[in-house]
């Protein structure tokens, strides 16, 4: 995320063009009675509503006081078609101002209006100042919050406000797309010519309008003349001119975007517009560069106050833990990570530095991921593992630039350790095992800041969530009874278990589904570790016709339907670790009744991706039917041209798992 502004209202891509219906039909504070008796959007008739008009203008001003600032100024008018949407009229301006810096963006001159139609009149009402709150959010941003007034269908809201930033070296991306249709998107950049800006567009949308031009602005500055005898110090006022250029930017009628499942960062996807600072070069002035590289990165962490040194300064941990001479690298490393846990909080918060020493940390009892995980990595350096940062973008954060630096897409910080030979990563701020990530780490990579070894490392490391299941099914005169063991392994149980932790058993078993079909008559833990869990639980079904029956095999499937619906994909495919699950059901067949299985198959997709192994046996001493299904999911990440195949794929797969056994009466 850049430095700057992130509204509610997030702008995203599409794969469709549509026709240009209405351009420019709808202008800021121009509200007509035609679009207030308007009933839907003609370019997405569904729309619970539409960004009619959306305006950005961005660019660097200079003032004596102050240098070169960032000033953005944005107007937003909505058009509200039923109570679906009135959830928009609540407004929240995240903005970057870090409680530490002195640099800072500044929000001002929020204005909005609602505008309603009364018989045939229309009713304009005001956003009152009194209504509008301010808060510093957390330790980096700021929020301002209102709510838009008289709200209701059918009405158009309309808000703007300017963000003044003393951070012009990051202009926040501009998005093409919201999650609700956007009729008319204009940008406008204007950027002296001492700054020099990598502008990128992605996404599959063509500009209706793309203009680039170059203005002539002036400035004013004062120059100072200390002078000499009975004149005294002298101040002159100057002009100077400096040529910017400036581009406008205009997208029509862009369809809304579609939520998809296991999209880990949706952003990286969307069609927008970025900007990256390459240098400003003033006049006489030696050039100044700013697209660093990540190894120029990591030797400016690694000199800071607030990061390197901080690894390194590890010796409170020795008036806290007392360890024995044979303890092994992995005792130590297990010893401290447990400590942390059970006497530092989490207060929520995600960073990546930190001012607090560890006497400090431990003092308050609680911290952000920076002040704990820091303070976690000296420690375990000062007793002998050697342990450096890695920074990374969490999901949902979005996927740092391959290339490009940028401090602001890191917001998170574990720790990477040499543990008896192997590379161990792990956080402090959750209640994982150590060695594992929490899964909002399981990124495909994070940044190793290292003074010997920077590089690139793979988050998802090989983990892995298992599930067995295993059913017996007994039949009576009118039930089925289904007798089920449930084994979670991994990833699998290392949320549940923590919900466990936190919520008590009660909670955490009333939260698992029930069969549609079958009525749940015990379930219970039957045993529970850092990382396995086993649960017990028993179900009938009543049988309703004793000719034909209709056996469900398989209970606690992963998928009750496709979670891939849609024709095209347009973000990658994104399961944060591999997962495997095997189900074993072994159905009891009363004499005088004759059974037919599913048929047999053995599904791969491509370079074993996807695994599914499914068969059936009759064990004629015990008059027992065995079926077992192997299904794994082993690639996390499929790109939208693979969609295809993993969309097939997993319907084969799914449908076969909920085919049933038929019992048929000789």
């Amino acid at each position: 995320m850049k430095k700057g502004i992130i509204t509610v209202l997030c702008i995203i891509s599409s794969m469709m063009m549509h026709s240009n219906v209405y351009a420019q039909k709808y202008k800021y504070r121009k509200v007509s009675k035609e679009l207030l008796q308007m009933q839907s959007c003609d370019i997405e008739s569904e729309a619970a509503a539409m960004i009619t008009n959306k305006t950005g203008l961005w660019e660097i001003n200079y003032k004596e006081s102050d240098g070169y600032r960032a000033e953005l100024t944005q107007q937003i008018q909505v058009k509200i078609f039923n109570a679906e949407a009135e959830y928009i009229s609540n407004v929240e301006i995240f903005y970057y101002s870090p409680s530490s810096s002195k640099s800072q963006v500044k929000i001002s001159s929020i204005k909005g209006r609602t505008y309603n139609l009364d018989h045939n009149k229309i009713i304009e009402t005001k956003l009152l100042d009194e209504n509008i709150t301010y808060e510093q959010y957390d330790d980096y941003f700021k929020k301002a919050t209102f709510l838009m007034p008289n709200v209701q269908s059918g009405s158009v809201i309309e808000y703007e406000y300017m963000l003044i930033s003393d951070f012009y070296e990051n202009i926040d991306d501009w998005y093409i797309q919201e999650d609700i249709p956007v009729i008319y998107n204009k940008f406008t950049t204007k950027i002296p010519a001492y700054f020099t800006y990598q502008m990128s567009v992605f996404g599959p949308f063509t500009p209706t309008s793309d203009k680039s031009s170059t203005l002539a602005k002036s400035i004013e500055y004062k120059i100072r003349d200390e002078g000499t005898g009975y004149l005294g110090t002298q101040v002159a006022s100057r002009t100077y001119d400096i040529n910017y250029a400036q581009r406008t930017i205009v997208h029509e009628n862009i369809p809304a975007f579609k939520s998809e499942p296991y999209a880990a960062n949706a952003n990286d996807f969307k069609g927008r517009i970025t900007h990256q600072l390459i240098s400003v070069a003033y006049p006489n002035a030696p050039i100044q560069t700013f697209a660093e590289t990540y190894e120029e990165i990591n030797s400016e962490l690694l000199q800071s106050e607030t990061f390197g040194k901080k690894i390194s300064d590890g010796k409170f941990i020795d008036k806290l833990i007392s360890f024995g001479n044979r303890d092994t690298h992995l005792e130590k490393a297990t010893k401290i990570h447990q400590y942390f846990l059970e006497n530092v909080s989490f207060n929520g918060l995600n960073s990546y530095t930190t001012t607090k020493t560890g006497d400090k940390l431990f003092a308050d009892g609680k911290g952000d991921v920076g002040e704990i995980n820091l303070n976690y990595i000296a420690a375990l350096n000062h007793v002998g593992i050697p342990s450096v940062p890695v920074i990374l973008s969490t999901r949902g954060n979005g996927t740092l630039h391959p290339v490009l630096p940028d401090y602001s897409q890191f917001n998170y910080v574990v720790a990477l350790s040499q543990v008896d030979g192997n590379d161990v990563l792990s956080d402090a701020t959750t209640s994982m095992p150590f060695g594992n990530l929490p899964v909002k780490c399981l990124q495909d990579k994070g940044w190793v800041i290292s003074k010997n070894n920077p590089r690139w490392i793979n988050l998802k490391q090989n983990n892995i969530g298992k599930q067995i299941v295993q059913t017996d099914i007994t039949q009576s005169e009118n039930n089925f009874l289904y007798s089920t063991k449930i084994n979670k392994l991994g990833y699998f149980a290392f949320e549940d278990i923590i919900n466990i932790n936190s919520h008590g058993d009660e909670d955490y078993l009333y939260s698992i589904d029930v069969e549609n079909d079958l009525v749940l008559d015990s379930l219970y833990i039957a045993d529970m570790t850092d990382e396995l869990l086993k649960l017990k639980q028993i179900q009938k079904k009543e049988i309703i016709n004793q000719d034909l029956i209709y056996v469900k095999p398989f209970v606690h499937l992963p998928f009750q339907n496709n979670p891939f619906k849609e024709k095209v994909r347009q973000t990658n495919v994104d399961f944060p670790f591999a997962m495997e699950y095997k189900y074993v059901a072994n159905i009891k067949i009363l004499d005088g009744y004759e059974y037919e299985t599913p048929a047999n198959l053995n599904a791969v997709m491509q370079d074993n991706d996807l695994i599914l192994k499914y068969s059936s046996s009759y064990l004629p001493t015990i008059k027992t039917l065995n079926i077992v299904a192997d299904f794994k999911i082993l690639q996390t990440e499929f790109l939208p041209a693979d969609y295809e195949k993993l969309k097939i794929s997993m319907e084969l797969m799914i449908n076969k798992l909920h085919e049933p056994v038929i019992l048929r009466k000789k």
